[in-house]
């Protein structure tokens, strides 16, 4: 069978591309074109403004720099007269180094704390002077041979009553035994105290008075006496007015412990400072004639023992030459 041939179409001619719509990305395109224009417009002006302050710091410290000085001119010297030769040469007046201003400043004053620390050990030193040779004055102002000074002032007994030295001294027989202490009730006064108060008795025996003397109240003073049973008065000087007079005031206590033995005339027969408790009692019965009364009375029994220790030799001589006379009658009858 014959074959029919068929003829093959053509192929369709493909469509025309559609025409390409405007989109709205290409304005935004177009407007971030301008920010970036603007931004470095900004960017710019910025970079600008900092470049000038920059240089405007720059040019304000190399302004404030110091501009070194010119150095002047050297002036002629001038002519030097004879009258002007002998002239001090004028002190340099020239600013030093930074180092060498340092050295310059510290030196002086190096050398003036060494001044200051010299002058106050010498002061020291001079106030330590003064004060030990006032208190060498004040134990030598009064010593034995002395007479007592004239204007003493009144001082307080342990009753409370006002009374005068002078006045004590009156009302002894020969004289007074004045020791001081240095505050009533306090283990040595009290030891000082009453070594005199259990020799009292020879003291009045040889004719004179005992009393005390402190810087106490009266009434501590009262306080002492009746609980140490002191047989004696107590004399109050609170403002150590009298202690002064008689040159045992000390700086320190207020009182040196003293004893002055003074005569009923007003001479000073004994005068020992700065003594201990114990050793106060023994000048004051050496200055009295205490110890030699006693001396003497050592002396007299001695001298009436041997006496006696002869006599009854005599007599056993006496009696035994009889007895010999009578046996030797005997032997010849």
């Amino acid at each position: 069978m014959p074959m029919e041939l068929r003829k093959r179409k053509a192929p369709a001619q493909p469509p025309a591309p559609a025409p390409a719509k405007k989109t709205k990305t290409a304005p935004a395109k177009k407007k971030a074109a301008p920010k970036a224009e603007e931004t470095k417009k900004t960017v710019a002006p910025a970079k600008k403004a900092a470049a000038k302050k920059e240089t405007k710091k720059a040019v304000e410290k190399k302004e404030a720099a110091p501009v070194p000085a010119p150095a002047p001119e050297k002036a002629p010297e001038p002519e030097v007269k004879p009258a002007e030769a002998a002239k001090p040469e004028a002190l340099d007046t020239k600013e030093p180094a930074a180092g060498a201003s340092t050295a310059a400043t510290t030196a002086p004053a190096a050398k003036t704390g060494r001044a200051k620390a010299a002058t106050k050990a010498t002061k020291d030193a001079d106030a330590k002077a003064d004060a030990k040779a006032a208190k060498a004055d004040a134990v030598a102002k009064l010593k034995a041979g002395d007479a007592l000074p004239t204007e003493l002032p009144e001082i307080t007994l342990d009753d409370g009553t006002k009374t005068t030295f002078g006045a004590l001294l009156d009302a002894s027989e020969k004289g007074i035994v004045l020791f001081s202490y240095t505050r009533a009730s306090t283990q040595g006064c009290t030891t000082q105290a009453c070594a005199l108060r259990d020799n009292y008795a020879q003291f009045k025996d040889a004719g004179y008075l005992i009393y005390g003397l402190s810087g106490d109240s009266h009434a501590d003073n009262a306080k002492f006496k009746t609980k140490q049973n002191l047989g004696y008065p107590l004399l109050s000087d609170p403002t150590y007015v009298f202690h002064e007079k008689l040159g045992i005031k000390s700086a320190k206590a207020g009182t040196i412990r003293s004893v002055i033995v003074v005569q009923k005339e007003g001479k000073i027969i004994k005068e020992l400072k700065s003594v201990q408790p114990k050793t106060g009692l023994d000048a004051a019965r050496k200055a009295v004639g205490i110890e030699a009364a006693e001396e003497e009375k050592k002396e007299t029994k001695k001298e009436t023992k041997k006496e006696k220790e002869a006599k009854a030799k005599d007599v056993m001589d006496g009696e035994g030459d009889i007895r010999l006379s009578s046996y030797r009658a005997k032997q010849v009858n």
